[in-house]
């Protein structure tokens, strides 16, 4: 006797569409203008402008009013970082810059207004 778990009925649909075959739909330009925006504000929080923090709670926050996913914002705050940062050298507090800033955006993320 199967499990009721291990049913092809109890399967979720999501299952075959997650797959490496699965197709991602092309990005669209308000997707790429805030991708953007929140990777200029990186950049002000790397240059350690006075607005950089609170530029990247703005973008943060419109992003998830658009419906991006935190994690997608964790993406989007490392590439910008990791960009950032290599052209500004490395030190010692590299890591701990960068967990303060991610820290940063998903405290704006989650935060209410």
């Amino acid at each position: 006797m199967q499990s009721p778990d291990t049913s092809s009925e109890s399967r979720s649909p999501l299952k075959s569409r997650d797959g490496p075959s699965a197709v991602t739909p092309p990005p669209d330009s308000a997707s790429n203008t805030m991708a953007r925006a929140i990777h200029l504000a990186v950049g002000q929080c790397v240059a350690q402008q006075h607005d950089g923090l609170e530029t990247l709670g703005r973008c943060v926050r419109a992003a998830r009013a658009d419906g991006v996913k935190p994690e997608h914002v964790v993406r989007l705050v490392h590439s910008a970082w990791d960009e950032y940062a290599s052209h500004a050298g490395t030190s010692g507090e590299h890591d701990m810059r960068r967990l303060r800033l991610t820290g940063a955006a998903l405290d704006a993320y989650f935060a209410n207004e």
